[in-house]
C-alpha cells in the first residue's frame, strides 16, 4: 500500500493557486514529490488539482494500491459520493480524478484534518 497526500490553497481572491503532492510507501519513505504554482484556481481547484497531479504520477509509478489524504473535506467527500458537485467549476476537476481513479486495482479517499 502507498500513501498520497495532497494540498492545495489560493489566496488573494484565487490569483495564486498553488498545490503540493507526496507519495510514501508503507514505511514512510518518499518516494515522489511535488510542488506547483497554478495561477488562478480558486482553493478547490487547486485541491482537486494536487490530486489529479499525485494521481497521475503514482500511476506513472507504477503504484496500483493507493490511500489518498487530503484535508480538503469537500474535495474527499465528493470523491467518496458523500456530497454532491453542484459548482460547475468543480464539475470537470471531479471527473477528471474519478476518471484517472478507476486505473488503480485499489484506491481510497481520506480526509485528514489540516492541523494533524
Amino acid at each position: 500500500m502507498y500513501f498520497l497526500y495532497t494540498d492545495g490553497g489560493s489566496r488573494e481572491n484565487n490569483k495564486h493557486g498553488a498545490g503540493a503532492f507526496i507519495i510514501c510507501d508503507e514505511s514512510n519513505n518518499i518516494l515522489y514529490e511535488n510542488s506547483f504554482y497554478f495561477g488562478n484556481l480558486t482553493n478547490n481547484a487547486s485541491e482537486y488539482t494536487s490530486m489529479t497531479f499525485g494521481l497521475l504520477s503514482a500511476l506513472s509509478g507504477g503504484i496500483k494500491q493507493l490511500t489518498a489524504i487530503s484535508d480538503s473535506q469537500i474535495m474527499i467527500n465528493q470523491l467518496n459520493g458523500s456530497y454532491e458537485v453542484k459548482s460547475d467549476n468543480l464539475k470537470n476537476y471531479h471527473t477528471q480524478v474519478m476518471y484517472i481513479s478507476k486505473k488503480f486495482e485499489s484506491i481510497k479517499f481520506i480526509h485528514h484534518k489540516r492541523d494533524h
